[in-house]
């Protein structure tokens, strides 16, 4: 009987692997949570009344300019750990599985003064008096972002009665991306913003834009897929943008595109002494306010691995290979039996 299981278990596995969509070592934008379960008493206290983000798409990486309003319903000052995931997994609604890399110079301001950000560690050990000790266990209140506990950047955030604005900057790695469906494997560059983190502050978001830019003479022939591509109204030459109200966002609003990869040898950190100059582009494009008339949008495109003869080749081979190991599986079991 146990070798019946471990054949069957090995055929399944067989079959399986056929359809396995993920996305990998995407370039990723993240609307920022609050981190620790001892300020879940909080939850729907500090709502986000509004999240305008800019981004900037170059050949091989990205710059995303954060400015989130929020507001206070309570008449306390309330003080939040805040922050995003280093690393981690998402989904939309292609695919379960887009992971993410790296934020790169990420800077922080609330209201107006920079905000210290730590990795968790490293906050953890330095407030080691100020914090009680179940907050060394601390785990991120939402759940909807798959990644380790340490595996945060955190900073302090305070909230007056009222309105608050957080604005944050970073640079994203869109280089090293990869498409895996089953067998097939194919290196793609790739963008994403994880719309969903913003469901963490209880409610709806009040109302929100997401404009995209496209940099470095990349034109609207580069993007190669887009989702949700219905929700993104396109100029027709270089800007892509979603404006939302009332909205609760899930794992659909994820933004995922993939565009035309740049010759081979990108390094991000040859990029990082120019962030201040990016972050002050992402501004003078957030400062123009432009609005994209809804009706014309991009195509989904393809988020497929590879040529569809060697997509088509290899599932037959996945297939007879399993098939095969069944069959030749229960052969061997049945003469044993007999």
């Amino acid at each position: 009987m146990k070798s019946l299981l471990w054949f069957l278990v090995l055929a399944s596995l067989s079959f399986a692997n056929i359809a396995m969509p993920g996305f990998w070592n995407t370039g990723t934008g993240r609307t920022f949570v609050h981190f620790f379960k001892e300020d879940a008493v909080h939850r729907g206290s500090v709502l986000m009344q509004e999240e305008d983000i800019t981004i900037a798409l170059y050949k091989d990486f990205a710059v995303v300019r954060g400015v989130y309003i929020m507001k206070n319903t309570t008449p306390d000052t309330i003080m939040l750990r805040t922050g995003f995931p280093v690393s981690g997994y998402a989904k939309n609604s292609l695919s379960r599985q887009i992971i993410f890399e790296d934020l790169y110079a990420l800077t922080v301001s609330v209201n107006g003064s920079a905000a210290e950000v730590l990795k968790l560690e490293e906050y953890i050990n330095k407030y080691a008096a100020d914090i009680p000790p179940e907050t060394a266990s601390a785990d991120s209140v939402y759940h909807g972002i798959y990644s380790d506990q340490g595996n945060w950047y955190v900073w302090e955030s305070l909230f007056p009665p009222g309105e608050s604005v957080i604005t944050v900057y970073y640079l994203t790695d869109n280089s090293f991306g990869g498409i895996r469906e089953g067998y097939n494997r194919e290196k793609a560059n790739l963008f994403s913003y994880i719309l969903e983190t913003g469901s963490t502050w209880g409610g709806t978001i009040g109302k929100g834009t997401v404009t995209l830019y496209l940099m470095d003479g990349l034109t609207g022939d580069d993007i190669q897929g887009i989702i949700p591509a219905e929700e993104f109204a396109w100029n027709g030459k270089n800007i892509l943008q979603r404006r939302f109200e009332n909205l609760n966002p899930d794992s659909k609003d994820n933004l995922l595109i993939r565009y035309t990869p740049s010759e081979a040898g990108f390094d991000i950190k040859t990029t990082l002494p120019r962030s201040g100059e990016y972050f002050a582009i992402a501004e003078s494009l957030a400062v123009l306010k432009t609005a994209v008339e809804e009706g014309k949008t991009l195509p989904q495109g393809d988020f497929e691995p590879g040529s569809g003869m060697l997509k088509f080749g290899l599932q037959l081979l996945g297939y007879i290979g399993g098939g095969a190991l069944l069959f030749f599986g229960l052969k061997y079991l049945f003469r044993r039996k007999s």
